[in-house]
């Protein structure tokens, strides 16, 4: 089952942004489907939401072995939208029962 994660990249200085957006697109399909990379103004200067078959951790570690540009990287893990639903479930039941 694949699975998403958003990363927030800061690049090293003096990268060109466009380059790393081509780069990031023409990623190999096995190591993941890139959803969207988007610049971001702030600590980071992207966030990209990718999804695949790996883990998240081997995203991540596949994305700092391919991409010299990456200064930092955080991963930001998605909760399974089936335990959303029954978190939101469960608390509009306990809201009922008050």
């Amino acid at each position: 089952m694949a699975e998403r994660a958003y990363f927030l990249i800061k690049l090293e200085d003096g990268n060109e942004q466009e380059e790393f957006v081509e780069k990031v697109l023409s990623m190999k399909e096995e190591q993941g489907e890139v959803e969207s990379i988007d610049p971001v103004i702030g600590e980071y200067d992207f966030v990209t939401a990718i999804e695949s078959e790996l883990g998240p951790e081997e995203i991540e570690e596949n994305l700092k072995n391919n991409f010299s540009e990456i200064k930092e990287i955080t991963t930001l893990k998605v909760v399974g939208l089936e335990r959303k639903v029954k978190s939101s479930e469960e608390k509009l039941r306990e809201m009922m029962a008050e």
